[in-house]
């Protein structure tokens, strides 16, 4: 990946096929789950929660493979399942932090497969400013980093309730029994067991749909083994 920042000199020319791919994801076994998707997610993909072995931090992530550089999702470049992940669509932009700076800007994967100086949706016009197709995905992408930080919130109050426990998961890999550590799931017994006060703070904070679809979708890593 080549991510530059978005400007309307160095991308004056720059255009990007509408059409979705997914080669940026077709080796990624885990992907980035806003909370905000849970319930629409749970139908199909394992919902867990993985830690940052450095920073101690947690993240809420949607299962795509259960061996590294996996994903069961993505087949011949075209996706298999009926709901895409949000951090997906978003490709090839994103938000990060500017060059020597403490600032945040607007950026473009210049190697992405839909970028192209000839084909597809300009991203700014004649008089350098961005045109619908840009904005459409800058305003985005501003959602769903607002989103993001509802989702760290739901992450942080599962943390402080000690609602979060560590799991695993065995699955038969081509005749060997492997298994997946490093699962972080909310632990029912401990979630029937809050105080009425703590209970019923998580269903004033809506956190309680995404805890239950949380918890529905692990019936789906049976289904992922079986689709290997």
């Amino acid at each position: 990946m080549n991510y530059q920042v978005l400007s309307d000199t160095r991308h004056k020319n720059t255009k990007i096929n509408p059409k979705m791919t997914f080669n940026h994801v077709e080796k990624l076994n885990n992907i980035v789950l806003l909370m905000q998707e849970f319930t629409r997610a749970a139908v199909e993909m394992p919902i867990i929660f993985i830690k940052h072995p450095e920073l101690g931090v947690f993240q809420s992530v949607a299962v795509t493979g259960l061996v590294l550089n996996e994903n069961l999702f993505v087949k011949d470049g075209v996706w298999q399942g009926l709901y895409v992940p949000g951090s997906v669509g978003l490709y090839p932009f994103k938000i990060g932090k500017l060059p020597s700076s403490d600032n945040f800007g607007f950026f473009v994967d210049e190697d992405c497969d839909r970028i192209s100086q000839t084909d597809g949706d300009a991203l700014f016009d004649a008089d350098g400013k961005e045109t619908r197709a840009l904005a459409t995905y800058r305003i985005n992408i501003t959602k769903y980093h607002e989103d993001m930080r509802v989702t760290n919130a739901f992450v942080e109050a599962l943390v402080d309730g000690e609602l979060l426990t560590e799991c695993a998961y065995s699955f038969d890999n081509d005749g060997l029994n492997s298994q997946i550590t490093g699962i972080y799931a909310v632990d029912e017994q401990k979630l029937r067991a809050l105080p009425n006060a703590a209970f019923l703070k998580l269903r004033e904070k809506g956190y309680l749909p995404a805890i239950y679809a949380h918890l529905t979708s692990f019936n789906q890593l049976d289904i992922l083994a079986k689709k290997r």
